[in-house]
């Protein structure tokens, strides 16, 4: 094993071809419609194909299942078309979702390399977004949430490359490009706009120049072409529904945080099939996870020491998972919806924090906190494949 993560490449490969053949498994054994709003994308999708235009689906009215997904920027949906007409099956159109899933395992391996020359904490954030039981069931059904994970990572790598760099022009330009793509992908993508405003802050702070602003015009060409299409078709810039704050208690909260932990590691479709014991698993991830963030609050007081340079990519990573949870939190305010998966587009960087915390534990601790988490992500990954294909959709969506 220690031989294997030496060769760095190869330990990368085995990590990317497990990740494979995990979201295969689902791909394949899952029924239709047991993904996330999985009928209501494949929609979306159809209706681009066969028609070739972006539907429109207003907040009332007889929009069928296009209400659920219809206002949603549709990049995603628009490469899907593409599937579609190769091929209309869910299971094939289920591979657009795969292969940016894929892309996710190597983005949070090449972020790694940015923040860090441990192997361990490359190679591991890497197996843990590979083996992450909610990242696998998100990365094998029809659905937009890993291509908006693969271009928010894209455009945080090239954050992180802009401040390595003295903040060249093409790294800020390829920042915004895939910040544009995330929002043009799902909404959700705003969560970018603070760190990307620091790596703005630093670009323009020497000397302000036309040259320079170019380098930002297509991401706001990008946002511009979503908003005002909103505009065009909605009569405003975010096609939300009206917005009504829930009514929070204490037993909603001591309800939500339990599930939105558990749904973290096993996404909600999924937890109603594994058998009651995967409370244990939860619990000891728990522990797991403590152990990590014990050990980074320890580090802590080294960030001081740290150059500038590298204070900036944390202060970027910070920012983006900060905005991630503000945006979580506001979302529940006004829909109530404790789904994990809306704190998934930081994940990665997640992964990246445990697996640094994990590998400054000492000695049999660390290889016990890794050994742990992995083993417990490899039984619940097992458990899903093995009773996914159990899961009966719960609204009788007709088949395609």
């Amino acid at each position: 094993m220690l031989s294997l993560i030496k060769d760095e490449r190869k330990a990368l490969l085995l990590i990317v071809l497990i990740g494979i053949a995990l979201r295969l498994s689902i791909v394949m054994l899952a029924p239709v419609w047991s993904g996330p709003d999985e009928p209501s994308h494949y929609t979306y999708i159809q209706h681009i194909a066969e028609k070739g235009e972006i539907p429109y689906a207003p907040e009332e009215g007889d929009a069928g299942l296009l209400n659920v997904t219809g206002q949603n920027p549709p990049l995603f949906h628009i490469i899907g078309a593409v599937f579609y007409i190769i091929n209309g099956g869910v299971q094939w159109l289920r591979l657009e979702s795969l292969l940016f899933g894929v892309a996710c395992i190597l983005l949070t391996f090449l972020i790694a390399s940015e923040l860090s020359k441990n192997r361990l904490v490359r190679l591991g954030s890497a197996a843990f977004i590979a083996l992450l039981p909610t990242h696998i069931v998100l990365s094998s059904t029809i659905n937009n949430e890993t291509a908006l994970y693969t271009f928010v990572l894209l455009s945080i790598l090239f954050m992180l490359k802009a401040v390595k760099s003295s903040y060249t022009g093409k790294h800020v330009l390829l920042s915004g490009l895939f910040f544009g793509l995330a929002f043009a992908t799902r909404f959700n993508a705003a969560i970018l706009g603070l760190p990307w405003l620091v790596v703005l802050f630093h670009y323009f702070t020497n000397n302000f120049s036309l040259k320079k602003v170019l380098a930002i015009l297509p991401a706001g060409f990008i946002a511009f072409i979503v908003l005002f299409g909103n505009y065009l078709a909605y009569g405003k810039l975010f096609p939300f529904r009206e917005l009504h704050p829930s009514t929070l208690d204490l037993g909603i909260v001591t309800y939500f945080i339990p599930r939105v932990f558990a749904g973290y590691w096993l996404q909600e479709y999924a937890i109603a099939t594994i058998p009651d014991f995967k409370f244990t698993i939860f619990l000891l991830l728990g522990l797991v996870l403590l152990a990590a963030v014990i050990s980074i609050a320890r580090d802590l007081r080294k960030v001081l020491g740290w150059a500038s340079e590298k204070q900036t990519m944390l202060l970027i990573l910070a920012l983006t998972v900060v905005a991630n949870i503000c945006l979580f939190v506001f979302q529940n305010i006004f829909y109530y919806e404790p789904d994990a998966r809306l704190l998934y587009p930081t994940v990665s960087i997640i992964a990246i924090g445990v697996m640094y915390g994990l590998s400054k534990l000492q000695g049999r601790k660390r290889m016990l906190g890794i050994f742990a988490l992995f083993v417990l992500m490899t039984l619940l990954d097992l458990l899903l494949i093995i009773n996914y294909n159990t899961v009966l959709p719960s609204v009788p969506w007709p088949l395609p």
